[in-house]
């Protein structure tokens, strides 16, 4: 038995679409960057024992997923992917797979994201016993993360720690749909941002994240001019972070997060996430901005109506004081 841990992860440049020619392989049709979050995880056990490439039992958290589940079936795609793409190794075996999250699965906190990735350091750890192949994508993060994506393109990001940077990859001259779309920390910082998760509606969303992809791609009017505005604005990013200038990278994440939101609600149909309490913690960070006359937060929203909040230690205070009203989980940069 093998045991593996990861971490959620929140992106500030968004993952939104996967490219038409590799959609099997969830190859994104733009690079994305996020915070690995501190105090958040996933812990999955895997037993490997001798089989045809089924998952023989499937625990999460503490109870048995039904064989005809959404979460089970999931799961099943991603070993049937793995033994097509990666190895046929993997179809001699069945697995008997126990997840925990230390979180609420159903709270919107990217549970996909860290289950597929401490899913896929479990699992390359167990066959990595009988099979060198898996010891060389164990012992290599970007090949871990290729590996993981196949899972779940977010999980990819949720390989490492830090600030991370999730590569399309696709415009190199050569492309290996497998392995050349990875994520890699760019560094282990920043060491001073807090990340606050603010709750606000719990209800099911209308249309989901890969749903909602699929649309924008399709029909949203000025989707590849996002795609191309944000790829060359990604470094820029990055940049505002390595060297904490923190008004400049606030005042990014925000506008990252609105022009997706934009790109969601030009599709046809449109796709709104957002809510009225979203827009209220919205003009919220907008007034606390404008009080100290520069940008002191940020808020981020994936495909859901909850934002996520970032701040310095210093302004932690005054931006929960804010808050009030509203459930929060506060936490950091896994370093």
């Amino acid at each position: 038995m093998s045991k593996a841990r990861a971490h959620p992860n929140i992106a500030f440049v968004k993952y939104w679409g996967k490219h038409p020619k590799w959609e099997e392989y969830h190859i994104p049709t733009k690079s994305s960057a996020s915070f690995t979050v501190k105090d958040l995880y996933t812990l999955t056990e895997v037993e490997a024992v001798n089989g045809k490439g089924r998952v023989r039992e499937f625990i999460l958290n503490g109870e048995k997923v039904h064989r005809d589940s959404k979460d089970m079936k999931n799961v099943e795609k991603f070993i049937n992917k793995l033994s097509t793409y990666v190895s046929e190794d993997v179809k001699k075996y069945d697995y008997i797979i126990k997840s925990e999250n230390n979180f609420p699965t159903a709270a919107g906190l990217a549970s996909s994201a860290s289950g597929f990735a401490a899913l896929t350091k479990a699992l390359m750890e167990e066959l990595s016993r009988d099979h060198s192949w898996a010891e060389e994508v164990l012992n290599d993060e970007r090949k871990l993360s290729a590996v993981a994506r196949l899972g779940s393109g977010s999980a990819a990001r949720s390989i490492t720690n830090g600030t991370v940077i999730w590569r399309r990859g696709w415009d190199k001259k050569e492309f290996d749909p497998l392995w050349d779309s990875y994520a890699e920390r760019v560094f282990s910082g920043p060491d001073d941002i807090v990340i606050i998760y603010v709750f606000v509606s719990r209800k099911r969303k209308k249309v989901s994240s890969r749903e909602g992809m699929k649309i924008s791609v399709n029909t949203s009017p000025f989707y590849w001019y996002w795609v191309d505005r944000e790829e060359k604005e990604l470094n820029k990013t990055i940049d505002t972070i390595k060297h904490k200038k923190y008004e400049e990278f606030f005042k990014r994440v925000i506008e990252h997060s609105n022009s997706f939101h934009a790109v969601c609600r030009a599709s046809y149909p449109p796709i709104e996430y957002l809510t009225d309490e979203s827009r209220d913690v919205m003009d919220r960070i907008h007034t606390l901005n404008r009080e100290y006359g520069y940008e002191v937060a940020s808020y981020t929203f994936d495909a859901g109506p909850s934002p996520v909040l970032f701040t310095t230690k210093d302004m932690e205070k005054d931006v929960l004081s804010m808050l009030k009203g509203y459930e929060t989980i506060t936490t950091g940069v896994k370093i």
